[in-house]
């Protein structure tokens, strides 16, 4: 990998600095440098809610209750009454097989 210089730029903090950063980002849309310097907030809301939208979109199968839900619901599931109550019939029936 080989690192090139584009501009060498003055500047009075690290703000001013990452600002000049995300404009040649934005210019140049590289490859390996991708993550953005001085994210605004309703950028970070925007990002967030396309992340959210990806994961609801993935569905999760319950091996044990075989109940289908949204990915970002699996959790919520798993300390439902219905999935506690099969867990601990499959356990109860393990044991009386042994």
């Amino acid at each position: 990998m080989k690192i090139i210089l584009i501009e060498s730029f003055p500047c009075e903090n690290k703000m001013e600095l990452e600002k000049r950063e995300r404009y040649y980002i934005d210019l140049l849309s590289p490859s390996l440098n991708s993550k953005r310097p001085c994210v605004t907030e309703e950028e970070r809301k925007k990002s967030q809610l396309k992340r959210d939208q990806k994961r609801r979109a993935i569905d999760y199968l319950c091996n044990i209750c075989q109940v289908t839900c949204p990915m970002d619901h699996k959790s919520h599931h798993n300390k439902s009454k219905r999935h506690l109550k099969m867990v601990a019939e499959q356990v109860k029936a393990k044991e009386e097989t042994k």
